[in-house]
């Protein structure tokens, strides 16, 4: 052995009959973990179908959807007002920007002015956005959310269900 030359030690090789059976223990095995995989989603699939029909959990999931927008009524601007002009390189971008904004529109109304400029890289307009955040009716919401114990309930009910 030369001074600053390492020599590897070699493992023994394995017969071609005993790589062969190994190699079709690993697929064996993948297989069948793949399969238990499965059976666990479909199990899981129809507690989702049992969560989609119980009564209590959609009057839950009601009062979240009323909590949700009633924050994001508290949220939104009294008073909107403006001209936007937009453009992106590639035509296909500025369109897809108008397609999310198309469908905001109910948000703004006639009161905002979107036009949409597919030729140019452009951005430019004036907004004028005015209201006010009330911190008493943010913080009576996080109260009403706080104090439905029931929410909660339902919450570890669908957990359970799901078994997650």
């Amino acid at each position: 052995e030369e001074a600053g030359v390492l020599q590897r030690k070699e493992k023994p090789r394995k017969k071609v009959s005993e790589r062969f059976v190994d190699f079709f223990r690993k697929c064996y095995n993948k297989w069948k973990n793949i399969l238990n995989k499965l059976k666990r989603l479909a199990k899981k699939g129809t507690s989702i179908l049992d969560l989609l029909e119980d009564e209590q959990l959609r009057r839950a999931a009601v009062r979240i959807k009323g909590y949700f927008l009633r924050g994001a009524g508290y949220l939104m601007p009294q008073k909107l007002e403006g001209r936007i002009v937009f453009g992106l390189e590639d035509p296909a971008d500025t369109g897809k920007v108008l397609g999310w904004i198309a469908a905001a529109m109910p948000l703004y109304g006639d009161r905002l002015d979107v036009t949409p400029d597919f030729t140019h890289k452009i951005i430019e307009g004036k907004v004028l956005a005015a209201g006010r955040i009330r911190r008493y009716k943010i913080l009576k919401l996080v109260w009403d959310i706080y104090r439905d114990k029931d929410l909660i309930r339902q919450k570890d009910r669908a957990v359970k269900i799901v078994g997650g």
